[in-house]
C-alpha cells in the first residue's frame, strides 16, 4: 500500500493537532502530548474518581440537611457532577471510537444514562415525595434500564466488522420484550407485579416489596450484560490473553453482587448514580482492555509504523517521525518538497498536509535488484541472439550453396551428352572442318543454353508460358543458319503448359537435329499453343526416319503423343493432351513452391 494512503488514516488527534493554527513545532507537538501520554489519561481517570466522591461526599452531607437551602445547592451541585461526568464520557467516545455503528450504540447507552440521572434529578428536586409524578418519575429508572442492556446486545455483532455490515433484521424483535416490560413497570400502579406497596399507592416511599416482574427485569440485565462481555472476550483479536482483559468480567460480578446486596437492603446507595457509574465503568473497561477497538496511543502507533514518514511544520521542521524513518537534513526536505529525489535505491516524497507537509520513503531496492539482473539477462540474450542470427546467416548460405550446387548438378546431369558432343567436336582437328565444327557446335550450344533455361524456370513453377518454347525453338533455328540449314518456324502461343511437356517437345525437336544434322538441308517448324491447354508441335524435315532413334516414345510424360512418319520427308507431331484424353483439372503452384517440372520428364537422345 502506498505510503500516503497510509498516511491519510493516521489517528484523528494527530490531524486535528496538524490542521490547529501555524503556532510552529512547538505548539503542533503540545496538542498531541495534551492527548495521548498515558500521563494525561491518568489524570483525567484521578480527576473523574475525585468527583465522584465528592457527589457522594455531598449526597452525605445532604441527607442530614433536611430539605434546607443548602440542601438544595448540594443536590443541584451533585447532580450537575454526575451529569457532567456523563456528557465528558461521551465526548470522549465521539472522539475515540472509530467504527460508526458502535460509536452510535454507545452514545444511544449514553443518552439512556442520561435520561436516567435528568429523571433521578427531576424526583428529587421538582416533585414532592409523595406525590404521583415522583412514583412516575421513579417508574421511568427502568426505561434506561431495561433498555441499556439490550442496546449493548445490540452492538455486539458490530465488533470486528466493516461499517457497512448490517446484522439480521430478526434481531430487531427483541425490542419487542423490552417494550413489554417498560409498559409492564410503568403500568405497576394497575397491577403491581413489579413493586407492592402493603401500606398504600400513597404511601410507596415508606415501604414496598418486589414482585415477580422485577425478578424478571433483574434476569434480562444480568443476561444481557453477560451475553455482552462474554460475546466480546469470544471476538477478541488479540493473540495472548491477559490478565486485565478479565476485568470486565469482574466489573460485571461486582455490578450484579451491588444489585442483590441492595435488593436484600443490605446495603442502601443512589442506585441510579452506582448503576450509571457501574455502565460506564464495565464499557470503559471494555475499551481500555482493546475488546472495543478505540482510536487511541496515536504517538505509540505512529511510531512503530512500518512506513518510514515524517511530518514537518511548513517551515520543514520534524515534529513527527516514525521508528524507520531516515534523517534528511532541512535543505535536504526543501528539495523534496519540490519533486521526489532518488538515493540509491529509495525514493524521498512529499505531500503537503494542512500546516506542513509529509515526508515519507518509498523503497525501490528490490525493484533495481530486479531491473539490474533483467538487464543483465538481456545482454546474455542479446549475445545468444546476435549468436543465432550469425547461424541461421551460415546456414542460409550453405542451403544457398547446396541449392545451387543441386541446380549445377541437375542441370550437368541433363545436358551431359550434348557436354560430350562438344568436348569431341572441340578435339577434332582435320583442316577444312574447323568451320564446320564450330557451327555444330554453336547449335548444339544453343540447345544447352536454353535447355538449362527451362530447367531454372521449372524450379519455381510447374507450369511455363508456351512462349519460352517458341523463344527455345527460334534460337536453335538461328544457330542451324551457321551449318547451312534453312528452317522456318510458324508459330501462335498462348496460355501455359507443364513445364516437362514443352521440355519433351524441345527434346524431340533437338534429338532429331543432332541425329540427321549432317544430311540435313531445311527444316519447317508449326507450333501451336492455346489457351484451352492443347499443344501441337510439327517438325518437317530432310532424312531417315529410320536413323532416328525412336526408343525415348515409351519415356514420354503422361498424356504426350508423339508421331513420325517417312514421306518425301521426315514429319514427326507432337500432341498435347493425346487425341481423345481429357484435360486433367490443372492448379498452378504457388510461385517459389517446391514442385519440379521433370519429376515426369524424360531427356530424349
Amino acid at each position: 500500500m502506498s505510503a500516503l494512503l497510509q498516511i491519510s488514516i493516521l489517528p484523528l488527534q494527530v490531524r486535528e493537532a496538524l490542521s490547529g493554527g501555524a503556532g510552529g513545532t512547538g505548539d503542533m507537538e503540545g496538542k498531541l502530548k495534551k492527548q495521548l501520554p498515558v500521563r494525561t489519561q491518568m489524570v483525567w481517570y484521578l480527576l473523574a474518581t475525585v468527583l465522584i466522591l465528592v457527589a457522594g461526599g455531598l449526597r452525605a452531607l445532604d441527607r442530614g440537611m433536611y430539605n434546607s437551602f443548602w440542601s438544595v445547592w448540594l443536590q443541584l451541585l451533585r447532580h450537575m457532577i454526575h451529569i457532567g461526568l456523563l456528557i465528558g464520557w461521551m465526548i470522549s467516545i465521539q472522539s475515540r471510537i472509530l467504527q460508526r455503528p458502535v460509536r452510535r450504540y454507545l452514545l444511544a447507552i449514553g443518552g439512556m444514562l442520561s435520561f436516567w440521572l435528568f429523571v433521578r434529578a427531576s424526583k428529587w428536586m421538582l416533585f414532592a415525595h409523595d406525590s404521583q409524578m415522583n412514583r412516575y418519575c421513579w417508574y421511568s429508572y427502568y426505561i434506561p434500564m431495561v433498555l441499556v442492556p439490550l442496546l449493548a446486545g445490540m452492538l455486539l455483532p458490530h465488533i470486528g466488522q466493516s461499517e457497512r455490515y448490517r446484522p439480521g433484521k430478526r434481531r430487531r424483535f427483541w425490542y419487542i420484550p423490552a417494550v413489554a416490560l417498560i409498559g409492564l413497570v410503568l403500568t405497576n400502579d394497575l397491577h403491581q407485579l413489579i413493586f407492592r406497596f402493603p401500606d398504600g399507592i400513597v404511601f410507596f416511599q415508606n415501604r414496598y416489596t418486589y414482585q415477580i416482574g422485577y425478578f424478571v427485569i433483574f434476569a434480562w440485565c444480568l443476561l444481557w450484560g453477560i451475553y455482552f462481555v462474554v460475546g466480546l472476550l469470544l471476538k477478541c483479536r488479540i493473540p495472548v490473553r491477559r490478565p486485565y482483559q478479565w476485568l470486565p468480567v469482574l466489573v460485571l460480578v461486582g455490578a450484579a453482587a451491588l444489585s442483590v446486596a441492595y435488593i436484600l437492603r443490605l446495603f442502601i446507595f443512589d442506585i441510579a448514580a452506582v448503576d450509571c457509574l457501574i455502565t460506564v465503568l464495565l464499557i470503559e473497561s471494555c475499551i481500555q482492555c482493546g475488546l472495543i477497538r478505540s482510536n487511541s496511543s496515536y504517538k505509540s502507533l505512529f511510531h512503530a509504523s512500518s512506513v518510514a514518514v515524517q511530518i514537518t511544520d511548513t517551515e520543514y521542521h520534524v515534529c513527527f517521525s516514525s521508528g524507520n524513518a531516515g534523517s534528511l537534513r532541512e535543505e535536504e526536505r526543501k528539495r523534496v518538497a519540490k519533486g521526489a529525489m532518488d538515493i540509491s535505491g529509495y525514493r524521498f516524497c512529499c505531500a503537503a498536509i494542512t500546516n506542513g507537509y509529509v515526508f515519507w520513503i518509498e523503497d525501490y531496492t528490490g525493484l533495481y535488484r530486479y531491473r539490474k539482473e533483467l538487464e543483465e539477462k538481456g545482454r546474455q540474450l542479446s549475445g545468444a541472439n546476435d549468436l543465432l542470427r550469425a547461424e541461421l546467416a551460415l546456414q542460409e548460405k550453405q542451403l544457398h550453396i547446396q541449392e545451387k550446387n543441386r541446380l549445377y548438378d541437375q542441370v550437368a546431369k541433363e545436358i551431359a551428352p550434348q557436354l560430350f558432343q562438344i568436348d569431341q567436336l572441340l578435339k577434332e582437328k582435320e583442316e577444312g572442318k574447323i568451320q564446320k565444327t564450330l557451327a555444330r557446335i554453336c547449335v548444339i550450344g544453343a540447345y544447352v543454353k536454353r535447355r538449362s533455361n527451362l530447367l531454372l524456370l521449372s524450379e519455381n513453377t510447374a507450369y511455363l508460358p508456351a512462349k519460352e518454347l517458341e523463344l527455345c525453338l527460334r534460337e536453335s533455328l538461328e544457330n542451324l543458319k551457321l551449318v547451312g540449314v534453312s528452317g522456318f518456324l510458324d508459330a501462335d502461343c498462348s496460355g501455359t503448359f507443364p513445364a516437362a511437356v514443352l521440355v519433351a517437345a524441345y527434346d524431340i525437336c533437338e534429338s532429331a537435329l543432332e541425329r540427321l544434322l549432317s544430311e540435313l538441308g531445311a527444316l519447317l517448324l508449326w507450333l501451336r499453343a492455346t489457351e484451352e491447354g492443347q499443344l501441337l508441335f510439327r517438325i518437317q524435315m530432310d532424312g531417315d526416319a529410320t536413323r532416328v532413334d525412336a526408343s525415348w516414345i515409351a519415356c514420354l510424360p503422361e498424356l504426350v503423343d508423339c508421331e513420325m512418319i517417312q514421306a518425301e520427308a521426315l514429319y514427326i507431331t507432337v500432341r498435347w493432351p493425346k487425341t481423345g484424353a481429357d484435360l486433367h483439372e490443372r492448379k498452378d503452384p504457388v510461385e517459389g513452391g517446391d514442385v519440379h517440372a521433370d519429376d515426369h520428364t524424360a531427356v530424349i537422345r
